[in-house]
């Protein structure tokens, strides 16, 4: 009874002590990404137009989400069609594929979950993607992260992130990471 105590009250406490570490670690977190955020927020106040803005965000990508492969996509307000408009960590064959490369609004909407937050297109989703608006048409579909890039009165662009492997998964950091970019962004 006695030895059924103890174990009980060790269970109890070490339940408490690896939840505290849990929220520790939560916080830490959460210091990291909004340090962060206020660098970048702080170097895209100094840029002086947009094509600046867009440079520094795309810079941010390795750093932030460690990831090389990084796109900024712009709509055509007019009729809706998607084009790149900066890039980085593509093969000279796939910058000039992608520097041709428009995508017809209808095409752009099945793959444009929201143009609210960000969300990741998970490799599956990628694998549906027709081949010819395909950036990185070599070896397996890889998880793209969208983050929507919105502006009055109707600027809509987005911030894609290719995981760097075809393996590799987006976490809630990392969503939570290109949200901040984008916002920023927007707000540059």
């Amino acid at each position: 009874p006695d030895d059924t105590r103890l174990l009980e009250v060790l269970a109890s406490n070490a339940a408490v002590a690896l939840e505290n570490a849990r929220l520790l670690q939560q916080e830490r977190e959460a210091a990291e990404i909004s340090g962060t955020l206020l660098y970048l927020s702080d170097v895209l106040s100094r840029a002086r137009d947009t094509e600046a803005v867009l440079d520094e965000a795309l810079a941010s990508i390795p750093v932030m989400l460690g990831c090389d492969v990084a796109q900024i996509w712009m709509r055509d307000p007019a009729n809706g069609e998607w084009s790149p408009r900066k890039w980085r960590g593509l093969t000279t064959e796939e910058s000039e594929a992608t520097r041709s490369l428009r995508v017809p609004q209808d095409v752009a909407d099945r793959f444009l979950l929201t143009v609210d937050r960000p969300f990741v297109l998970e490799r599956e989703v990628v694998a549906r993607v027709p081949s010819e608006y395909l950036i990185l048409g070599s070896g397996a579909p890889r998880a793209t992260l969208v983050a929507p890039i919105r502006w009055e009165p109707d600027g809509l662009a987005a911030l894609l992130v290719i995981a760097p492997t075809p393996d590799h998964t987006f976490g809630e950091r990392h969503v939570r990471l290109a949200r901040g970019i984008a916002d920023i962004a927007a707000l540059a």
